[in-house]
């Protein structure tokens, strides 16, 4: 069973993300403002 997490109106596959984790070291992740107020858009948060 795959569990994700919710980022604004984003799943996440949270085996996905610590498989990225893995593959570029990335030791800490971390979210701040909108991301943590659940606030996050995706029409925002990606640049056109």
């Amino acid at each position: 069973m795959n569990l994700t997490s919710q980022l604004g109106e984003m799943q996440v596959d949270n085996a996905a993300l610590v498989e990225v984790c893995r593959r570029y070291s990335v030791k800490e992740l971390s979210l701040f403002g909108s991301a943590v107020r659940g606030e996050m858009r995706l029409e925002r948060a990606t640049s056109t």
